[in-house]
């Protein structure tokens, strides 16, 4: 399936834009707060995932892989479609949603139109785990130190000074032997206070 999308932007709406690729235009789903910062005859890349059904194949596209990675992550439970996965990064980028899984903090989640408590808590359970694994691992591996904690934080959408600040904070309050996880979680706890 197509992965990547490179091309001129013929046109965009609200939660679609027309990417013109080499003489095609490609219909793509993306998020509203995408689809507002894009220019029409600029030229964009998008990380792309393809959703087939049995009436209609569809393109989401997306301004990083991951929250491409997030979007196949959300349409992977039950009850969670395309438009709701969209809804949701559309309200949070994946940075910030990482934040509110891993703190459970199911209220904030409610914030996103048509996400109640009752499927909010459903979020924080099924995801909060499988976040805590991607935010972690890198290739496979445990990580270790502020160094790989800054890393993983810039991964996740975080600026450099605000990663290094987060990391150095973090460091401070558990102490040099503290484990990269609980360095990780003291990080976005600390994050996720700024950003309130």
């Amino acid at each position: 399936m197509i992965a990547i999308l490179e091309g001129t932007v013929e046109h965009a709406g609200r939660n679609a834009i027309i990417l013109f690729v080499s003489g095609v235009g490609f219909h793509v789903h993306v998020p509203g707060r995408l689809a507002e910062s894009l220019v029409v005859g600029r030229s964009v890349r998008l990380h792309t995932h393809t959703v087939v059904r049995e009436d209609d194949i569809s393109l989401y596209g997306f301004a990083s892989p991951q929250d491409r990675e997030f979007f196949k992550l959300l349409i992977s439970l039950s009850g969670i479609g395309p438009k709701a996965a969209l809804s949701i990064l559309n309200s949070f980028e994946s940075a910030v949603l990482i934040r509110h899984l891993l703190n459970k903090d199911e209220k904030s989640l409610t914030r996103v139109p048509g996400i109640g408590l009752k499927t909010a808590k459903r979020l924080v359970l099924e995801l909060s785990e499988k976040v805590r694994k991607m935010a972690t691992f890198d290739a496979g591996s445990l990580m270790t130190g502020t160094a790989e904690v800054e890393e993983i934080l810039t991964n996740l959408g975080c600026t450099g000074d605000e990663a290094h600040r987060a990391a150095e904070l973090a460091q401070k309050a558990l102490g040099p032997d503290a484990s990269t996880e609980a360095l990780l979680s003291e990080s976005l706890k600390l994050l996720s206070t700024e950003g309130r």
